[in-house]
């Protein structure tokens, strides 16, 4: 028996399986489409939230925004973490030589059952701010700002000739 003719057929299954994937179709591009617009109002609501707060709005709960401020001269780092589902006794920053450490942890028990929630980031500090002179600040909103200076480098006050060795052939 030949396959032939099954390859010739333009619907071998007939109307009924074009019909199918004609809506399936439709109804991935309807979803789709609902999906793009609850992400658009979802990010003007954070959009209108964070403009108060002069701040990028957060993807998903406890990303990392950083920034590098100019205030009066003097260069600041600063990071934001959005820790608005946790109460201020649930989070925790440390900092362990170069490295900052921001840790939450939630837990609540509710008549439907049990709620936990946690998230843990880590920052390298960079060389020139001294992660001793970092501060935090939780706000109303459940922003937790950490921020310190940047300390000056120290640039050479006279030129320096830097000697040049001639290599021989």
């Amino acid at each position: 028996m030949s396959l032939l003719p099954f390859l010739i057929v333009d619907e071998p299954w007939g109307s009924s399986a074009s019909t199918v994937m004609h809506d399936f179709d439709r109804d991935m591009q309807r979803f789709y489409d609902n999906m793009r617009r609850f992400q658009n109002d979802v990010n003007q609501t954070q959009r209108r939230q964070a403009s108060g707060m002069n701040m990028q709005p957060f993807a998903r709960e406890g990303v990392m925004t950083r920034d590098v401020v100019e205030e009066g001269g003097q260069k600041k780092l600063q990071m934001h973490f959005d820790v608005r589902n946790y109460r201020p006794e649930e989070i925790k920053v440390q900092v362990d030589g170069n490295m900052l450490k921001v840790c939450a942890s939630h837990e609540e028990k509710t008549e439907n059952g049990e709620i936990f929630r946690q998230f843990s980031r880590q920052f390298t500090v960079p060389d020139n701010v001294n992660p001793e002179a970092l501060k935090s600040m939780l706000t109303p909103e459940g922003v937790l700002n950490i921020e310190a200076p940047y300390m000056a480098l120290e640039a050479p006050k006279e030129p320096t000739a830097i000697p040049i060795d001639f290599v021989k052939k």
